[in-house]
């Protein structure tokens, strides 16, 4: 699983940056927004590993589990905004 996401982020950084050679700004802004991104998703991992490493019992390790799969969604989700937003800036 683990290289399979390290896949992807080559995949998306080699594809990401073909598009933004003919503009340096914009190659600059994908570039940092990855790079926070990249920041957020080890702070969210680090977050549910203090979680589950303190759990008790299975009731919070399924909470731990939720509200990590909540936080993941809405990266998602405002990764996917941004991207459209570089996008229309082609």
């Amino acid at each position: 699983m683990r290289l399979k996401n390290l896949k992807m982020v080559g995949i998306t950084l080699l594809i990401g940056s073909t598009f933004t050679f003919a503009n340096p700004a914009l190659f600059k802004a994908r570039k940092e927004f990855m790079l926070n991104h990249i920041d957020k998703k080890i702070e969210l991992l680090n977050s549910f590993k203090n979680c589950i490493s303190n759990a008790t019992k299975h009731s919070d390790l399924k909470t731990c589990r939720k509200n990590h799969k909540a936080s993941m969604a809405k990266l998602k989700e405002e990764a996917k905004a941004k991207r459209a937003e570089f996008k229309s800036k082609k």
